[in-house]
């Protein structure tokens, strides 16, 4: 639902895999995460989407950043599902997992067509209950 923090929530995810310079020492066995941002629109194209994808391999081609990941976070991909342009139809070529060289986080307030989601690790939370309501006002406010 819009306001629940999943764009936060992504970005703290981002923020915290930092490869080599982690401060976890597991998180230092792992490729540096580098977001490359995207905010979707119903007026978004596919010109657009592909720029993006551009703008990741930028990342990968940088000699000596062998041990990066550009992970691509695509906010609010349902409004560009609406998007008259359909911007999406270029991401089934470029994110199939014989070719994917990037990370992909799409983030929307609604589930996208069958066909769009085959590829993907869908996260929804439930609304909360009275009691974990009552529960959360608990712990905020002690």
């Amino acid at each position: 639902k819009p306001g629940t923090s999943k764009t936060l929530a992504a970005n703290i995810v981002l923020n915290n895999l930092k490869g080599k310079r982690s401060n976890e020492l597991f998180f230092q066995n792992l490729p540096e995460l580098i977001s490359v941002p995207y905010q979707g629109s119903k007026n978004c194209t596919s010109e657009s989407v592909l720029k993006l994808f551009e703008r990741a391999d930028r990342y990968l081609g940088a000699e000596g950043n062998t041990d990066i990941l550009p992970v691509i976070v695509f906010d609010e991909i349902g409004l560009a599902d609406l998007s008259p342009h359909n911007p999406l139809k270029v991401l089934h070529s470029k994110l199939e997992t014989d070719t994917c060289k990037y990370g992909f986080v799409g983030i929307s307030n609604w589930r996208l067509d069958a066909a769009k989601m085959n590829r993907t690790l869908y996260l929804s939370c439930p609304d909360p209950s009275i009691d974990e309501l009552k529960f959360t006002a608990g712990t905020i406010s002690s």
